[in-house]
């Protein structure tokens, strides 16, 4: 099965979650798309394409890397931005597999951050 939509002119990232229920893709602001709604939601926050995407292992948050913009993280559901990193320019992010941090890496820097309470 495939996904026909016009936001989707030029993907740069993409990451499905752990359950298989949600699919994000990368533009200029990700996409999530929920398989089970057939519904999708397109996150804002950025006027730079996503460098690299991520799924937190509990398939409650996505994080998207911009060289432009540092790191933003939002809730999957309601694509409501929660927390945008101090950095200026990432390339690429990754949740732990335990949801304990968070991963960031720029030109020449790798960043990691303490999850809040509860996890990602």
């Amino acid at each position: 099965k495939g996904i026909s939509d016009q936001r989707l002119m030029f993907i740069e990232a993409a990451s499905m979650s752990r359950d298989k229920k949600y699919f994000v893709v990368g533009t200029g602001n990700p996409v999530v798309y929920n398989f089970t709604s057939k519904k999708s939601v397109q996150l804002t926050g950025s006027s730079s394409a996503a460098q690299s995407i991520d799924i937190s292992p509990n398939n409650k948050y996505v994080a998207a890397a911009y060289k432009g913009g540092g790191c933003i993280i939002w809730d999957i559901v309601s694509g409501k931005r929660i927390w945008r990193s101090p950095t200026s320019s990432a390339r690429s992010v990754a949740f732990s597999s335990d949801g304990e941090y968070l991963a960031i890496s720029s030109d020449a820097t790798i960043e990691l951050y303490e999850a809040p309470v509860g996890g990602f």
